[in-house]
């Protein structure tokens, strides 16, 4: 079987260039075709997806009155809506009764002064609950902000920077950095995704079209500053996997071949492991 070394080597005794070609092994193109495909669906039905959700939404603020929340998602919206609409169900018949009794009482005193009162509570009530949904939606926007930044500088604190740097700038280029990834990404199943202008997930050509990892993202974003990748080992246990890779073959160009080559190393993609030594090895190395 021809190695990719091999299909180099003749590309170069042939007077080309590796940056004119990109090698992949059968395994890896149906890896490529099939993320390529997803990232070409994505695009094709985000906004059509996105169009039968505000249908939805108009749709149900028309026959309810309720309005989703900026950041609510539309099947969230959904279950919120139901949840109501069933619990007001629940209610009515308490509330019928209660309003029976209160046309009785209202009809034999005539007093109106408990009508004015009654409205003064159903007023101060609807200002309070507004109050509190403000307060709720608040939190709930603070706190995923939050987790989402705490996730970022995690992976931001497993690297070591370039000393000759002043603490201060590094400090300001961090928190830019920090910032950028905040306005671009959600969280998914528990995962950092970091979106495009499109709100679609960004897609890394090194790896075939996967989607950015957090580490991925970080690295490259902070590959002017970084010094090399901190890695703390523990002791080896039986059944762990390999260790991350310190050098790599003079044949290793690209972040493309790296990623080969750590794959043929035995590390897989999206560990620990993986990503220290991608991280590490891959710095100053051009995509492709």
């Amino acid at each position: 079987m021809i190695t990719k070394e091999e299909i180099q080597n003749f590309i170069k005794e042939k007077g080309g260039t590796l940056e004119d070609f990109i090698i992949r092994s059968a395994d890896e193109e149906i890896t490529y075709l099939e993320n390529f495909k997803t990232a070409e669906v994505e695009k094709a039905i985000s906004p059509k997806i996105s169009e039968v959700h505000s249908r939805y939404d108009s749709d149900i603020l028309a026959v309810t009155g309720l309005k989703k929340r900026p950041d609510e998602k539309t099947y969230d919206f959904n279950k919120r809506v139901l949840a109501e609409l069933k619990a007001n169900a629940d209610k009515l018949p308490t509330v019928e009764q209660e309003n029976v009794s209160l046309k009785e009482r209202v009809g034999k005193n005539a007093d109106a002064k408990l009508i004015a009162d009654l409205e003064n509570v159903r007023l101060e009530y609807k200002t309070f609950k507004e109050a509190k949904e403000k307060e709720v939606d608040a939190l709930r926007s603070e706190t995923d902000l939050g987790v989402r930044k705490a996730m970022i500088e995690a992976e931001m604190n497993t690297f070591d920077f370039d000393p000759s740097i002043k603490e201060g700038v590094l400090k300001i280029y961090r928190e830019n950095i920090i910032n950028s990834l905040l306005q671009n990404s959600e969280r998914r199943d528990g995962a950092l995704v970091f979106l495009d202008k499109d709100g679609l997930p960004l897609r890394n050509k090194a790896q075939n079209l996967a989607a950015y990892t957090a580490n991925e993202i970080v690295a490259e974003k902070m590959k002017d500053v970084i010094k090399q990748k901190r890695v703390i080992p523990g002791p080896p246990r039986p059944g762990d996997p390999p260790t991350s890779v310190r050098t790599v073959p003079d044949t290793v160009k690209t972040k493309v071949e790296l990623a080969d080559h750590l794959m043929k190393e035995g590390l897989k993609r999206g560990s620990k492991e993986y990503d220290e030594a991608y991280a590490e090895l891959g710095a100053d190395l051009p995509l492709e």
